[in-house]
């Protein structure tokens, strides 16, 4: 009986082969940290990995399953499993190992020699370049194969990832995925029933590098009754040095995705946050979706800020105001490269949104306090000034006619006043940080 396998993985983007980890590693592919795992993991496998502090050229350390875990996961009932001793993979072009591959395993070869092999032909991808699992419910295990293009002039190089599923007593090719342009060879992630279905789903991801940050691309693939598809909706590229794991969900059998981006590898984007996106498994469309994008604690003023504006926009107006007053007067915060100017963009904007909040509320008098503060504190000369005018506006505008009115004048002001939401942005704070157009300034 086929037993599923689950690869925990350090979420690094050590894929690759020893004489190509120094070159990776300067092109901005440091290690991230270990995930938190749930009670996802049944059994672990080794890895073979290059440690942080390794020196660049480190060998990686090779170990095989123990015979105990061996004999708990391999099938020897397996009906394409002949006995047999394959020789080595033949040395030709890339582009023949899938079916190189294909013959050594109907030649009686298996994970732990297949293994081995891939070594000796130098094309095994890092950490962990074979799985077995039955994915297809037939009884008898797939084969996962991750190999990677020795002749690639790309970093991370290119490779491929095979699906071998047994048929008519021999093991043939019935998934194949290259890398896409820029993208390192599709590496194993984790390899196991996802949903409780009985059959195990493969979580693969290539990762993708500039000149300062990496980047991976993840996909769930399973089976789908002919044939093998990804069923991760949407992308994940757009999270910089990601950690990848998975998490039981509230349904019993059933685990959500996670991954967490943890910044970009450049001084230019600036105060940095981690941020973590989930996927879930809907039952309907058979599919993991995002149900969630949620920016990871951060102490740095400007994030408190973001996060004011966000707890507004979702009308949680107790805890803007909370964010908002701390933006202003919490001496704890982290500031960036100018504490004192940051601080001073910061609370005009902080100040713009309590009047703006308390006049939403009707709390009149609230509101008329801190306009005169701003009145006192950014005077006609002060750079700040345009936050002051711009709260007056919108409260006229309210009392005037409703909230509607007002946050139409303060569009139009701000609109007409650029220079004062710049400062806030990345022209400020990096690149990794949002700007705040005139549309960003009512809850």
């Amino acid at each position: 009986m086929s037993r599923s396998i689950l690869f925990l993985l350090k979420p690094t983007f050590h894929f690759y082969i020893t004489l190509l980890v120094s070159a990776y590693l300067l092109a901005g592919c440091s290690p991230a940290a270990d995930p938190q795992m749930g009670t996802a993991s049944p059994i672990d496998l080794p890895t073979h990995s290059v440690s942080p502090s390794s020196p660049p050229l480190a060998t990686p350390t090779h170990t095989l399953l123990s015979p105990t875990q061996s004999e708990t996961i391999f099938d020897d009932t397996a009906t394409c499993r002949p006995k047999g001793t394959p020789g080595p993979l033949p040395d030709g072009p890339f582009d023949t190992y899938p079916q190189a591959i294909q013959q050594f395993l109907n030649e009686g070869g298996w994970v732990e020699d297949l293994d081995g092999a891939l070594y000796a032909a130098e094309i095994a991808n890092l950490p962990v370049p074979v799985g077995a699992a039955d994915m297809t419910g037939d009884g008898a295990d797939e084969l996962v194969v991750s190999i990677y293009d020795p002749g690639s002039v790309s970093m991370p190089p290119a490779g491929m990832l095979i699906i071998y599923t047994c048929s008519q007593g021999e093991y043939r090719q019935a998934y194949l995925q290259d890398s896409r342009p820029l993208d390192g060879a599709p590496g194993i992630r984790f390899l196991q029933d996802l949903n409780a279905d009985g059959l195990s789903e493969l979580v693969i991801s290539s990762a993708s590098c500039g000149a300062h940050t990496c980047f991976e691309r993840v996909q769930v693939i399973g089976w789908e009754g002919a044939q093998f598809t990804n069923r991760l909706e949407g992308e994940t590229n757009d999270l910089p040095y990601p950690t990848i794991y998975l998490a039981p969900s509230a349904n019993e059998g059933i685990f959500d995705l996670h991954i967490t981006g943890s910044g970009f590898g450049s001084v230019g984007a600036g105060p940095q946050r981690n941020m973590t996106k989930i996927w879930s498994y809907a039952e309907g469309s058979q599919n993991w979706q995002m149900v969630s994008s949620q920016p990871e604690p951060s102490n740095y003023r400007v994030h408190v800020l973001h996060d004011a504006r966000a707890a507004a926009k979702d009308s949680d107006f107790q805890k803007a105001l909370s964010l908002y007053n701390r933006a202003i007067s919490d001496t704890t915060l982290d500031d960036w490269l100018d504490p004192a100017l940051e601080q001073a963009w910061i609370g005009a904007f902080s100040r713009y949104h309590l009047v703006v909040i308390y006049t939403m509320q009707e709390r009149d008098a609230f509101a008329e306090i801190i306009l005169g503060e701003m009145e006192k504190i950014y005077p006609l000369d002060s750079p700040q000034h345009g936050y002051y005018e711009m709260a007056a506006v919108y409260r006229d505008g309210y009392l005037e006619a409703g909230a509607e009115s007002g946050c139409a004048a303060a569009i139009e002001y701000a609109t007409s006043h650029p220079d004062i939401l710049e400062p806030l942005g990345s022209q400020t704070f990096g690149y990794g940080n949002p700007d705040i157009t005139p549309a960003d300034i009512c809850p």
